[in-house]
């Protein structure tokens, strides 16, 4: 399929609300904006370490490839999967030639831009304390430049950009719904079968949805001493942030979406981290 692309569109949960609150505030609105160059800060802090070991120059790769888009209370990420490109010594440790064992170079670029999407959720909901819903899928993207001499007048044609908002539309609770075709197209490089470490990263909500572990990019973060450091810092400020929309929120409808959050929440630091002093009580 030509152009094939991953696109993930994301709503931002409650930002509606605080453009209505701040959009007369310029100086507010540019808080808002710093506050989201940070976040692109840390991850471009990411591309320009040296890298120390291959999961983190996968990673480089893949975020120097990936184009990421704000639009007040919406984010576009996209990313080109038609032909997914590593360095030699990366395809070494994980691409396979018949006969060896290991994940197709297909399944770890999918698999690494999805903890790079997972990141992102993150550190936005960690600076921000705003939570998402939204859709990943793949398929068709079209993306030109309307004028050459001015790089922000974009034309986008894309089939797999309506299949993820539709996705976001139907998720109804802050999760990202991961699209049939995406998972279809991991299966189809490993003999129609699962990896293994896809585990890690999707889930079946409790109305069979597929959905992305948002806590994924926590399971490895280039090394076990910095896992540890970066792990207890960023689900310290997630857990500060949900309190704080949970206690501030008295919309019984919002505050059910933040008891899906705290639910989610909970279950990975107890389960997966071993960190019940981050647990929520409510």
């Amino acid at each position: 399929m030509e152009n094939l692309y991953l696109v993930c569109f994301l709503d931002i949960l409650g930002y509606s609300e605080l453009v209505e609150q701040k959009y007369t505030s310029e100086n507010e609105i540019q808080k808002i904006e710093k506050k989201f160059k940070d976040v692109l800060k840390i991850i471009d802090g990411i591309v320009k370490r040296e890298p120390d070991n291959l999961f983190i120059k996968a990673n480089q790769i893949i975020q120097k490839e990936m184009k990421i888009r704000i639009m007040s209370d919406s984010v576009l990420i996209t990313i080109n999967l038609s032909n997914p490109q590593f360095t030699e010594d990366i395809m070494k440790e994980y691409s396979v030639e018949e006969g060896e064992s290991g994940e197709k170079i297909e399944i770890v670029f999918i698999l690494k831009t999805l903890w790079t999407i997972s990141w992102i959720i993150l550190i936005i909901s960690a600076e921000i304390r705003y939570f998402f819903r939204g859709g990943i899928t793949i398929g068709q993207y079209y993306e030109a430049k309307l004028r050459e001499e001015n790089n922000d007048s974009i034309f986008i044609f894309s089939k797999a950009f309506l299949d993820a908002v539709k996705l976001e539309k139907s998720a109804e609770f802050p999760r990202i719904i991961i699209g049939e075709n995406l998972y279809d197209y991991v299966l189809k490089f490993n003999n129609e079968k699962p990896p293994d470490s896809l585990s890690e990263y999707f889930y079946i909500d409790g109305d069979d949805k597929r959905c992305l572990n948002p806590y994924v990019s926590l399971f490895d973060s280039g090394s076990r001493e910095r896992n540890e450091r970066i792990t207890k810092k960023i689900l310290g400020k997630i857990k500060d942030a949900i309190e704080l929309q949970y206690k501030n929120n008295k919309d019984e409808n919002i505050t059910k979406k933040y008891k899906y959050i705290i639910d989610k929440y909970n279950f990975q630091v107890e389960t997966k981290f071993n960190l019940p002093e981050f647990k929520i009580s409510i």
